[in-house]
């Protein structure tokens, strides 16, 4: 039966491909693993990307010329709170899509710690699940072959946001409408509609919520405050097209596009009396690498974001409820001095308080 569907009533599970472009989420299923419903903010989405090709024609009028639809790949957008790690070893459930941004993932007793690589080698499978408005029916929307790049928004007293955007290797439209879930809330179809008997379990992702607590950046063994920072770590995700068929995607890879390395912006205000500001400036024309530390806790967890900096400008002033506050934007940068190949300039480490 068809409904209404919803733009706010969704669920996401997201899985590691074993193998690239293999649904792992209906593999998962299947093999009756433990599935999580990870916790997505709203504005999230699966979007199949294809182009109409229009032949070029000589003809006898205006009118135009009939077009073919080709299947092409699809784009996401997945802005997930960053939430604490579960278990001993505070490993985070979205572990998976960290990966799939190219971070290198250690597994410690306590502490699970992410590295900035450059192998794009970990890809996702993600499936949304749609709500219908009048019934108990979902659609399902899901991607294969999935790599991402990631940025980060973190602002004083303020949940910090990860937002996971990319391209997957598969094109699915929107499906027919069905009663993917039972009444308990486990999968009862897999990912082509079809009833499966599950016996894993299936949970929501109810990792302890962060605050944006701490933020300073070292420079010169001088520590000043930050107020709201962004970091975009700017990998450029894009097809590879083959005439294999149709969709025409083959692979989707992740690279450093040109010299553009990640970069973002810190908050700098004036309430030190403009001691953090003169800091900052002078920073900027020493050319030196200062370390940006940011500390995202909850009541008994926390995450440690760790990014080697060099600003890249002069700091701008902007308003900030009358008093003057600075923006200093930067690029991370390897500390090549600790490895000859950097993969260092960000580490996000997972621990208990």
């Amino acid at each position: 039966m068809a409904g209404i569907l919803s733009t706010a009533y969704s669920v996401y599970i997201v899985e590691p491909e074993a193998t690239y472009n293999t649904d792992a989420v209906d593999a998962a299923m299947v093999a009756n693993d433990d599935i999580v419903y990870l916790a997505i903010n709203n504005g999230g989405d699966i979007t199949p990307v294809g182009a109409p090709f229009t032949p070029d024609r000589a003809r006898a009028s205006q009118d135009g010329v009939a077009s073919t639809f080709v299947k092409s790949h699809s784009e996401l957008n997945l802005p997930i709170p960053m939430t604490a790690g579960i278990g001993t070893a505070n490993t985070p459930n979205y572990a998976a899509l960290l990966k799939a941004c190219g971070f290198i993932e250690t597994i410690g007793a306590s502490s699970t710690t992410y590295v900035l690589g450059t192998s794009c080698a970990d890809s996702v499978t993600v499936y949304k699940y749609t709500r219908n408005l009048t019934d108990n029916q979902w659609r399902l929307k899901k991607a294969t072959g999935c790599l991402l790049n990631m940025s980060l928004g973190s602002a004083p007293g303020e949940e910090p946001v990860l937002t996971m955007a990319g391209q997957g290797a598969s094109f699915f439209d929107l499906s027919a409408p069905a009663a993917y879930f039972d009444a308990s809330g486990e999968p009862a179809l897999d990912g082509d509609g079809d009833s499966i008997t599950y016996t894993g379990a299936a949970t929501a992702d109810d990792a302890q919520r962060l605050l944006c607590v701490g933020g300073t950046i070292t420079y010169n063994s001088g520590v000043v405050p930050a107020s709201t920072v962004t970091l975009d770590i700017a990998m450029s995700v894009a097809p590879i097209m083959t005439q294999q068929g149709n969709p025409i995607a083959a692979r989707i890879i992740r690279a450093r596009s040109g010299v553009s390395p990640a970069n973002g912006s810190i908050g700098v205000e004036s309430t030190d009396l403009m001691a953090a500001y003169d800091d900052i400036a002078a920073a900027v024309l020493s050319n030196e690498v200062a370390t940006l530390s940011l500390v995202f806790k909850g009541s008994t967890k926390k995450v440690t974001a760790t990014i080697n900096v060099q600003f890249s400008d002069r700091l701008a002033e902007r308003d900030n409820n009358g008093a003057v506050g600075f923006d200093a934007p930067f690029i991370a940068v390897g500390k090549f001095g600790v490895h000859p190949f950097g993969d260092n300039a960000v580490q996000l480490v997972y621990a208990t308080i």
